[in-house]
């Protein structure tokens, strides 16, 4: 039961360190806090079923799916582009406060989840759930949907970890510091802010659809989602993509593991105790931390 509890912990793990690591992005180049993220999540697996229920009809399976994965990752690219444009963009220009950007984005997550709400009802969907169990003994199962999903999130995930080496991710890191000064040193900050967002709302798409296919979905889910993706960016660092992965682990074992030990109501209360005791003594996150001892 322990090992197979260890194993659904590092597919959650995976699963909320691509959500993070799109959160982290968002706020690093956008400065606001993304909880508009959430809604993006629960849209994509709308999307994706709306699309392939049109597309199943007169296409085979394989081709409806993959059609249908493209169009909802691409209409959530179009979603954020507008919401940056509308929201957020005009916003920065004015220069208004932190306070005033993280209400606005509960103010579109809210307009979106209100939306997906009135289109879908309250309702819970789900894409596939009947995957084989590909691994079987007496420690773990281990079914499809899980395997693919670990696959997919490792690469994802790499690929990030390989783009954080680049010059691109560098102007992320400029405008995060200073927009003025990175502007001087020839950074576009309009098209590193479009860049980024559309990076991280693929990302939180791509959960989303990958959890749409292992469990129902329902338009509010998306808020605890994000909510649990910030703490990891705020435990492992808001500067550090690994220290962001690392903390997404220790918050899935913690959460998975106090299920089995004490009850499914206190798994929240230890997550945001860990986040607690991280910003008392860690103000800028675990690895940061870490990081900026190791420069001087």
């Amino acid at each position: 039961m322990s090992f197979q509890i260890l194993v659904y912990s590092i597919t959650s793990a995976l699963l909320l360190s691509l959500v993070a690591i799109g959160f982290n992005l968002i706020f690093n180049a956008t400065k606001v806090f993304h909880l508009a993220h959430g809604a993006m999540y629960v849209s994509a697996v709308y999307a994706m079923y709306e699309f392939n229920r049109l597309f199943k009809q007169t296409l085979p399976d394989w081709i409806s799916v993959a059609l249908s994965i493209i169009l909802s990752l691409l209409l959530l690219s179009v979603l954020i582009v507008v919401i940056e444009y509308l929201v957020y963009r005009p916003l920065y220009r004015k220069k208004v406060n932190s306070a005033i950007s993280l209400i606005s984005s509960l103010g579109v997550y809210m307009l979106v989840v209100n939306l997906l709400t009135f289109f879908f009802g309250n309702e819970s969907i789900s894409l596939n759930n009947n995957f084989k169990i590909v691994v079987s003994n007496d420690y773990f199962k281990l079914t499809e949907i899980e395997l693919l999903q670990s696959i997919i999130c490792i690469v994802l995930i790499s690929v990030v970890i390989l783009f954080s080496k680049t010059k691109f991710y560098t102007h992320i890191r400029a405008i995060t510091d200073n927009y003025q000064v990175a502007e001087k040193f020839g950074v576009n900050v309009q098209r590193t802010r479009i860049i980024a967002l559309i990076a991280g709302t693929v990302l939180v798409g791509i959960a989303g659809i990958m959890k749409g296919y292992e469990i129902a979905i329902e338009p509010n889910v998306g808020l605890t989602i994000v909510l649990t993706a910030s703490v990891a960016v705020i435990i492992g660092g808001v500067n550090s993509l690994k220290g962001t992965i690392l903390a997404c682990f220790a918050i899935a074992l913690i959460e998975n593991y106090s299920v089995k030990f004490l009850s499914a109501q206190w798994k929240d209360l230890l997550t945001y105790t860990l986040l607690i005791g991280v910003l008392v003594f860690y103000k800028q996150g675990l690895i940061s931390v870490k990081q900026r001892i190791e420069t001087r």
